[in-house]
């Protein structure tokens, strides 16, 4: 990650990344290892943000079990 995208918060639930969510943060997995991908609430929405753009966010099993979710900084570049 770069030195704008370093974590406020790390190693928290999905459960409680998704309540950040909800405040408008925007959250990823350290297991993601890619600083282009992160969740967020868009247009009353989950989204997932890749490297090619905003896409609805279908959540697996993995996000919901996943104890690596990381509370990215407010700075947003999109």
């Amino acid at each position: 990650m770069n030195p704008s995208q370093t974590p406020t918060t790390k190693n928290l639930t999905f459960f409680q990344a998704l309540e950040a969510v909800t405040l408008g943060a925007r959250i990823t997995k350290i297991e993601w290892q890619d600083e282009t991908c992160y969740g967020l609430l868009r247009a009353g929405r989950l989204a997932l943000h890749k490297s090619d753009g905003f896409h609805d966010w279908i959540i697996s099993d993995g996000d919901l079990q996943g104890t690596d979710w990381i509370v990215l900084p407010e700075t947003v570049s999109h």
